[in-house]
């Protein structure tokens, strides 16, 4: 399976020269500048010209200087003295200069063999000065070991006074209402949420803080290595929905378009080609999927969604199932389908796991999504990292069907809202007269409500909506292509 080559990322900018989302339409603004490997090294201007003093890969006073990277570290992770409240027999703590997260050094615990018990890194002061009136949220952690089976989870973190008697246990980072499932696995990145706070005394979320991080360590006979790759917190900023529509049926043609043109909602249609090429007259054609793609509206994009409805489990392995999803990408090329959108991967039946993961990575995709799950949203503070593999668990905050409403609908966006920090999708199916459960349908009114809904939202500013491989794009900062 051969990866497709990916465009090199690129802003564009307005008329006052200020950057602003990647546009495919770029002859004659800035561009970011890339290395062999497709890091970003500077901005290269019209001219020609590198501004060499924009370094997107620096760190100053641990809030990183990025765009896109919008989030600070809580201590600085080259600096192993600075992890001065140690726990744990045997444990040595270093700066790893070969293990990298998001091109950066990361900090190394090793546990000798047959230990057990509490770990710990942490501070002996309070001496970090956490964001102004800090709410508690966007506590994030990415944590990697080469042992799974001496540490089952990435980590709790606390945070308190001095003495640690108002302190606030931040939990949750690795869980099923965080992961739809068990993904920490060994010499892979997680990167970790805490949705869950638990106080004991009186603490505060602002202040200056004293620092605790707990592993808990199970005896195993080999020697087990920590790493921690980014602790800190997440700027909240404006929720992306994305309006993702599986399987390609008729009524995305009939229906679903002119209601997306009349609310200017974007959509992303996942084609399974086999219908496609059945020529099943429930499903679009070839000739309307082109329609679509070139309508100059520019809202309609076209993603890959696998053969014949095959999971991953029906498959057979995990090699596969991305072999069915290259070559449905193969058919969208075929069809004039060029940009990012088939680079984006709904999970048929959101059957998915850590070997599906590797095999689409492998194979060029760039993210996927499972259906409606909790959390309602995906963080996308770290994709720019390409480390966090959550980029391919994309998260649904409801997939309408028979026995929701356009209030469920609602409360399940607006929770994403709250959470404040990244992508949701609306995942929908079929519309028809009346709801069904297979396909999955809903009726006519409840989708023009929905997106009526949506769209009012949007032009109330409390929420974006873009199609898949633009929200994906501008979460990266990469150029976007149709």
């Amino acid at each position: 399976m051969a990866a497709e080559q990916q465009p090199a990322a690129s802003w564009g900018a307005d008329t006052d020269g200020r950057l602003n989302q990647p546009s495919e339409h770029l002859t004659h603004h800035a561009m970011w500048q890339t290395d062999a490997s497709g890091n970003v090294t500077g901005l290269v201007g019209p001219g020609g010209g590198v501004g060499n003093a924009l370094d997107l890969g620096a760190w100053k006073n641990n809030i990183r200087q990025s765009q896109i990277r919008r989030y600070r570290n809580l201590l600085a992770l080259n600096d192993a003295a600075a992890w001065d409240d140690r726990a744990g027999a045997g444990m040595t703590v270093n700066v790893d200069t070969t293990v990298l997260f998001d091109g950066q050094p990361t900090l190394r615990l090793d546990i000798p063999a047959s230990s057990s018990g509490t770990y710990r890194v942490g501070t002996t002061a309070a001496s970090i000065a956490m964001p102004y009136l800090w709410d508690g949220k966007g506590l994030t952690i990415a944590a990697m070991t080469n042992n799974a089976a001496a540490v089952a989870a990435p980590a709790s973190v606390f945070l308190g006074d001095a003495s640690f008697t108002n302190f606030n246990a931040h939990g949750g980072l690795i869980n099923p209402a965080n992961v739809p499932q068990a993904n920490w696995v060994a010499n892979e990145w997680m990167v970790g949420r805490a949705e869950v706070v638990n106080p004991t005394g009186s603490p505060t979320f602002p202040g200056v803080k004293r620092l605790r991080v707990n592993f808990n360590v199970t005896s195993n006979a080999s020697t087990t290595s920590v790493w921690i790759g980014f602790l800190g917190i997440v700027a909240p900023k404006r929720t992306t929905v994305v309006v993702s529509i599986d399987d390609g049926y008729r009524t995305g043609y009939d229906f679903v378009a002119p209601l997306s043109r009349y609310y200017n909602i974007p959509v992303s249609f996942g084609i399974d080609r086999f219908y496609i090429q059945q020529g099943n007259s429930s499903y679009f054609t070839e000739s309307q999927i082109r329609e679509l793609h070139s309508d100059p509206s520019d809202l309609f994009e076209f993603v890959t969604h696998g053969f014949n409805n095959t999971n991953l489990t029906a498959a057979g392995s995990a090699s596969a199932y991305a072999q069915q999803q290259v070559e449905t990408r193969a058919y969208l090329r075929t069809l004039g389908i060029l940009g990012d959108g088939p680079k984006h991967h709904p999970w048929v039946q959101s059957v998915y796991d850590n070997a599906g993961i590797a095999a689409l990575k492998s194979a060029g995709f760039l993210s996927a999504r499972v259906g409606g799950a909790t959390p309602k949203s995906t963080w996308d503070s770290h994709y720019p990292s390409g480390q966090d593999k959550l980029a391919f668990i994309q998260l649904a905050a409801i997939s309408p069907t028979s026995g929701l409403s356009v209030a469920d609908l609602q409360t399940a966006v607006n929770a994403a809202v709250t959470e404040g920090y990244g992508i949701t999708h609306v995942n929908m199916h079929q519309a028809g007269a009346v709801d069904a459960v297979n396909p999955m349908t809903w009726s006519f009114d409840k989708w023009i409500d929905a997106f009526g809904w949506l769209a009012a939202q949007r032009d109330a500013g409390t929420i974006d909506v873009q199609c898949w491989g633009r929200a994906y794009a501008n979460s990266v900062g990469a150029r976007y292509t149709k």
